[in-house]
Order: structure tokens, then sequence, then C-alpha cells
């Protein structure tokens, strides 16, 4: 099993980075198999969002295949051929509906890691290093540069003050004003 999702992810990771690379020629073999694969497999899927409904039978394979395996212990085909009936079921009568609401759920998760990692890498070294000038100068930096961009979307883009574009610029700004004005305390209450 770890075999098979590790070639997975080796392969959706790839993927795009290969049809950069060799240009028009792969990125048309990539688009004549992803609509040979859509003919063979589209009835499953209903025709509808295949490329998501696939991967999300890759994620239900991969967590069912652990559960079937406890159950069938050393037998590798059985427990391959009912993780896959059941992957099968499950995606056949996943409502439409219901496929977008799980998508949001994983955009979120992917915006919130995406949005945080920075911020604790930030604050991580500006709680070890001692100096409260270096901690200062590192988030009154973080703010401007993310209130730079805050302008620059505004101005360019003719988004809203607080549009969904702006908003995670401006959390980061009330963030790093806030840890500016208390990386002290913070630091004291931490050590």
């Amino acid at each position: 099993m770890k075999t098979l999702s590790l070639l997975a992810l080796l392969i959706l990771f790839l993927v795009p980075f290969a049809s950069a690379d060799f240009g028009d020629d792969l990125t048309a073999f990539f688009s004549e198999s992803a609509n040979w694969m859509g003919s063979q497999i589209g009835f499953i899927f209903s025709g509808k969002e295949i490329a998501t409904q696939t991967l999300f039978a890759i994620l239900l394979f991969m967590v069912l295949y652990t559960s079937v395996d406890a159950l069938f212990r050393k037998k590798w085909p059985f427990t391959v051929i009912v993780t896959g009936i059941i992957t099968a079921l499950a995606i056949i009568a996943l409502p439409p509906n219901f496929l977008t609401s799980i998508r949001n759920q994983y955009g979120a998760l992917g915006a919130t890691i995406l949005a945080i990692i920075p911020f604790l890498i930030i604050l991580i070294f500006t709680i070890r290093v001692e100096s409260n000038l270096v901690g200062r100068v590192l988030w009154i930096f973080y703010a401007l540069y993310y209130f730079a961009l805050y302008i620059y979307s505004i101005a360019t883009e003719k988004n809203g003050w607080l549009s969904a574009e702006n908003i995670p610029y401006f959390a980061a700004i009330i963030g790093g004003i806030v840890l500016f004005l208390f990386i002290s305390p913070i630091r004291n209450a931490i050590f």
C-alpha cells in the first residue's frame, strides 16, 4: 500500500512539472489521455468533475484500505478487491453538490496551512531571538510588507477594502501590528 500511495503522489506532483517542461506536445498528450480516460470511466462519475472525483476516490481508497486490511490480514488481492468495490460504490452514490462542499473544505485546509506557516516561522524566530529590537523590526517589516500587498491589490484589481482577496492581507497586517506591540509579553509568557 505504501508503494501504491507513493506512486499516486509522485504522478500527481510530476504531471504539472512534466507538462511545463516539455511544452505543447506533452500537454496535448495529457489532454488526449484525460479525454480518453474520461470516456472510459465517465459513466462512474456521471461525466462531471472526473479529475476531482478521481482524486477523492484515491484518498478514499487509501483510507478504506487500512480498515479493510485490518479485517482480512495478509490477503492482499481480496483486500484490494473489497476496497475497490466499496470505493466505487461510495463515489457512484456521492451527490454532486456534496462533492463541492467537500472540495471547499480541502481548499480551506490548504489556505489555512499556507497562510499560517510564514506567520509561525517568524513568530518562532522572533520568540527565540533574545533581542526585542530584532523581533519588533521583523514584525513591523511583516506588517508593512502585507500593507504594501494590500494597497497594491486594491489599486490594481479594483477590489474593495475588505473583499475576499484582501482579507488575508488585512489579517496579516493586524497580526503583525499586535505582535509588534506585544512581543515582549508573549516572549515572557512562553519562557
